[in-house]
């Protein structure tokens, strides 16, 4: 889960429980992937901040593998 005052490397990954007034929403949790290393604050929320997330979402192509495992080096 994401958490404020953590240090995220780009190619982290979080999730982020998807809630409203009546409880889970579907899908009931949505994954992001740390594209810019930084020190998460109310600023950096995971699904504010398209400068240091990307939402996750795989679309089986090689972009979107690049988003998850962009700390494997080959």
């Amino acid at each position: 889960s994401w958490r404020e005052d953590k240090n995220y490397e780009a190619g982290d990954v979080v999730v982020i429980a998807n809630i409203d007034l009546n409880g889970l929403k579907d899908p009931p949790y949505t994954w992001f992937v740390c594209v810019t290393t930084h020190l998460s604050s109310r600023l950096t929320y995971p699904n504010k901040s398209t400068s240091f997330w990307e939402k996750d979402g795989c679309s089986k192509g090689v972009e979107a593998c690049k988003k998850r495992f962009l700390k494997i080096s080959l």
